[in-house]
């Protein structure tokens, strides 16, 4: 038995870190057999992989775009922005140009005619950067900065910039950066709260432990003058009114860290959002996910255990969920080379699992749902952007974390991608333009206009009011008025609300917020009834776009305009209405909200109430509303959302103590736990813990060994019994003991987190217990009180089959030698246990979590690139991985894995398999990142060759799953 301390230094020693698998560009030494160097793709039935760029050329790609002349670009890691040209025009590229040294390692780049807005480190700190190109020579000359992130450019900093279907950009912001100044206080997504009824963890392992809400964000902004390429002599895309207000706009939040969005051709934002994988297994893992981003949308991430359950409704759910991953670029195919249906298909990346993926939505309501297959497979593809080029075809880079990179398209057989020509007339060629939003899609339309000439505007509003056209081509119409000409006047606006088609009521009502009139808010007012359930949710943001707040006299009757909308059969709906609601005086609806008696509106203006009350004294009403409300009886498929209602009250009582409410909201949840809803179960008994109740104890700590409950709910339970501080019995103690010796005797497995959580658990539970019961409970639960089971120990010295052998000729071996490849997988899994991978990495089913799942490794790195990362663990370590180096005021140091970071201290895991030592932060001197891996090196040594050639089998041919 060794103590837990060095057990889980030990594993944190082993990590093989996700971030180290790396190789070294242009290195001098001979690579493997050309036949293992290329990679090996699959492609949806069809389409091909063909190589643009070879990894030795491109480096480590993090972003690419294409230029107004429609020439790919490409930002290094830790590198420079460079543009490819093919000077032979054999669509292959054969020179580089430096665009700008100046702002390097970008992970946004988007261009307006001859200027570049590109987001990375430049010469005032990390930010987005307006790189101009004044004389057209392709090499930028001026770098001015727009606005300043916090932090540094990392995998959860600043990320993608695109423009919008209004003519904005828009910037996705990691949850780990933000930008100076703050956004717009009056912005469609504000408000944001940690909002947590039980006292919530940070990560047991101290990832993203001092982040609070608002988490990863999406803003927008008006470019000014300044800020945009205005046309003349400049080659400008876009239409920029110089008298806008010109702050930065929160249009979302509740993200972990997205890294791309894009709008579709109706206008719709799409992401693709990450997950944190050392949750899995816990009752508050996200999956991946793509989400549409309805302004002012909240999608719920809060660090460590807090994040939001979808069914809460003051949050948005995803719309497709996808497992493990590492989001990065993602674009819609809005060209013509590809089969029709592949029109719109929202193509999403995923660096760690190597894949591609194309979702076809369908409309369903207010949002969409999505199908969803594979379009292109690696092994390995760590692909980290992806965009549709000028011919057509989908271009992706491979690259990030210092790993090979490369460039690659994928062609379909039958491509039928035609020049602008071939589609007509200048105002047709506009309406038809292949990716009308990109650089180079802009630039092509702004060709088509000079050639329209006069017969531009007249020839755009013949269409737009043309019945006869196909409604998405009018409502394109209405994009390139307001983009690329004059904006399209209020009243013609107006006069679309009454058109048959519900594609153009909609798109009229966008372009109708757009103009703060109140006369367009009584436009706008009139369409909240709409049939078409789009047009509905548009019309509430378009009101919100507006500039409406409680201050001002809104044309509108909150009763009878927008009360009935929170009973809309789609939530979509509801949660715009419930926005509109929430910047109206409050007076004008508070009334008639707090007679709502129907689910789901009942909820829902609650909700507002919640949300827009000011003072204490509004507190009590709403509680005794919602006890009324308990007790005529909540339906259960409703009652999880009501009761998040019930908590956001609940945490704004200011410490007056309702006991007279709490004690009959109580007594009408214990009847009905358990039901038969996971939902409703953890939600009855989150409330249930909150309010002390002691009479529910017994009845939750039963669950804990109920034959039908999951592992992620027993967890739930104790997660709010160890809140409950009072009210415990012998039985019900001795219960939450054994539940906890489950945990250990059953060997429970879950992410990196996974035991780190459960020790938080016990450790706000042993308390509780007597002294002669914590004691018992010491003896039985040695896990959780400084001892695990373990037979293994530190790697030996290089000695045996390889003893002879230099780490150069191990390499030489392991990549050329054609016996390194006939490993057999099957033994592999025996390498896989005596290297010790097995203690800390989860392989399919077998191993633990306490480092990165290696299931899929091989999706994204090559031989060269695992081996790499086990002899030089330290040549590159990833910010989420990465250890520390902390120095006491008593000059005393520690390097290691944080594993704790909470109150007044934090606790460090030694690199050196040493205890972990907690260390209060008032004798901190200086904390900073470790330059060295935490995971030693020598974890090949007790193989022989041909147990390493198994290993290799092994993890090169992940499991079925």
């Amino acid at each position: 038995m060794l103590r837990i301390s060095r057990f889980v230094s030990l594993i944190v020693s082993l990590v093989v870190l996700s971030a180290a698998f790396w190789i070294r560009l242009g290195a001098t030494e001979q690579g493997p057999p050309a036949a293992e160097e290329k990679p090996r793709f699959t492609a949806a039935p069809g389409f091909a992989v063909e190589e643009v760029y070879a990894a030795e050329k491109s480096g480590s790609v993090i972003a690419l775009t294409f230029d107004s002349d429609g020439q790919l670009v490409v930002s290094r890691e830790k590198g420079p922005v460079v543009r490819l040209l093919d000077r032979d025009n054999d669509g292959l590229p054969d020179e580089e140009q430096v665009i700008t040294d100046r702002v390097t390692n970008c992970q946004g780049l988007q261009f307006d005619g001859r200027y570049l807005f590109a987001v990375g480190e430049g010469p005032q700190g990390t930010g987005l950067y307006r790189v101009g190109d004044a004389d057209g020579d392709g090499v930028g000359e001026r770098v001015e900065l727009i606005t300043l992130n916090t932090g540094a450019i990392g995998e959860h900093g600043p990320h993608a910039v695109i423009f919008g279907p209004d003519g904005y950009i828009y910037w996705m912001l990691g949850n780990h950066t933000a930008i100076v100044p703050s956004p717009d206080p009056l912005s469609p997504h504000r408000g944001w709260e940690e909002d947590q009824l039980l006292p919530s963890y940070t990560d047991a392992r101290g990832h993203a432990a001092e982040i609070r809400a608002p988490g990863g964000t999406v803003l927008r902004r008006h470019l000014t003058a300044r800020d945009a390429d205005t046309g003349g002599s400049t080659d400008g895309d876009t239409n920029t009114n110089t008298d806008a207000d010109t702050d930065w706009e929160m249009v979302n939040g509740g993200f972990r860290n997205a890294y791309d969005h894009a709008f579709n051709l109706a206008g719709e934002l799409f992401t693709f959002d990450s997950d944190m994988e050392w949750d899995i297994g816990l009752p508050w893992y996200r999956p991946v996910r793509t989400n549409h981003l309805v302004p002012g949308g909240e999608f719920g991430w809060r660090t460590g255990s807090g994040k939001w359950p979808a069914y809460y409704p003051d949050n948005l759910p995803e719309m497709t969920n996808l497992g493990r991953g590492s989001p990065v670029g993602v674009a819609f195919y809005q060209s013509d080379a590809y089969p029709e249906e592949y029109r719109d298909a929202f193509l999403v990346a995923d660096w760690s699992r190597g894949r591609i993926l194309a979702g076809f939505l369908q409309k369903a309501g207010a949002t969409y749902t999505e199908k969803q297959v594979d379009f292109v497979l690696g092994t390995p593809l760590n692909v980290t952007d992806v965009e549709v080029g000028p011919d057509g075809n989908v271009y992706f880079t491979k690259g990030g974390r210092s790993t090979e990179g490369g460039i690659y398209r994928v062609a379909h057989e039958a491509s039928r991608a035609g020049s602008e020509a071939d589609r007509g007339s200048a105002i047709e060629r506009a309406l038809t333009q292949p990716q009308p939003r990109s650089a180079w899609g802009r630039a092509a339309i702004r060709r088509a206009r000079e050639e329209a000439g006069k017969s531009w505007d007249s020839g755009l509003l013949r269409i737009v009011k043309s019945a006869a056209d196909p409604p998405d081509r009018r409502a394109q119409a209405l994009e390139l008025l307001h983009v690329h000409s004059t904006p399209p006047d209020e009243a013609l606006l107006q006069s679309l609300g009454r058109d048959p088609a519900w594609e153009v009521r909609a798109a009229s009502t966008y372009y109708l917020g757009l103009h703060r009139t109140d006369s367009a808010r009584r436009e706008l007012v009139g369409r909240l009834d709409d049939a078409e359930p789009f047009v509905r949710r548009r019309a509430n943001e378009a009101l919100v776009r507006t500039g409406i707040d409680p201050a001002m006299d809104v044309p509108l009757d909150p009763v009878a305009d927008v009360l009935p909308l929170l009973a809309d059969d789609d939530r979509f709906v509801r949660y715009a209405a419930r926005e509109v609601l929430e910047r109206v005086n409050r007076n004008r609806w508070r009334e008639a909200a707090l007679k709502s008696d129907t689910f789901p509106a009942a909820t829902e203006a609650l909700l507002a109430l919640v949300h827009t009350a000011q003072v204490a004294t509004e507190i009590r009403p709403l509680l005794e509303r919602e006890l009324e409300l308990l007790e005529a009886g909540v339906p259960d498929a409703q009652l999880p959302a009501f009761l998040r209602v019930v908590h956001l009250t609940l945490r704004r009582d200011e410490g007056v103590n309702y006991s007279e409410i709490y004690d009959e909201m109580a007594e009408l949840l214990l009847g009905r736990f358990p039901a038969s809803a996971s939902p409703v179960n953890r939600e009855v008994a989150r409330t249930l813990a909150y309010l002390g109740s002691a009479d529910a104890i017994p009845q939750i700590a039963a669950q804990l060994h109920a034959p039908d409950t999951s592992r992620e709910d027993q967890i739930f339970y104790a997660y709010c019994l160890r809140a409950m501080k009072t009210g415990w019995e012998a039985a019900s103690r001795q219960a939450m003991v054994d539940w906890f010796k489950k945990t250990q005797d059953e060997a429970w497995k879950g992410g990196a987190s996974f035991f780190g959580y459960l020790q938080y658990l016990w450790n706000d539970f042993a308390p509780l217990l007597p002294e002669d019961e914590r004691a018992a409970a010491a003896k039985a639960l040695p896990s959780f009180h400084g001892e695990r089971d373990t037979t293994r120990g530190l790697p030996r010295r290089r000695r045996d089959n390889i003893a002879a052998f230099s780490e150069q000729e191990l390499k030489e071996y392991l990549l050329w030698d054609p016996m390194a490849y006939a490993g057999d997988a099957t033994k592999g899994q025996g390498s896989y246990e005596k290297a010790l991978c097995v203690t800390c990495h989860r392989f399919g089913e077998m191993g633990q979590s306490a480092g990165p799942d290696l299931t899929d490794v091989a999706r994204r790195f090559k031989r060269a690139d695992l081996l790499e990362a086990i002899l030089y663990p330290s040549k590159t370590i990833s910010d989420q991985w990465q250890s520390v180096e902390v120095v006491t005021k008593d000059e005393k140091s520690y390097v290691g894995v944080i594993s704790t970071d909470s109150g007044g201290s934090l606790t460090v895991l030694p690199a050196d398999g040493g205890a972990a030592v907690t260390i209060p932060k008032s004798q901190i001197a200086s904390r900073k990142a470790a330059t060295t891996s935490a995971m030693p090196e020598g974890l090949l040594n007790t193989l022989s060759l041909g147990e390493i050639s198994d290993l290799f089998a092994f993890l090169e041919n992940p499991p079925t799953q």
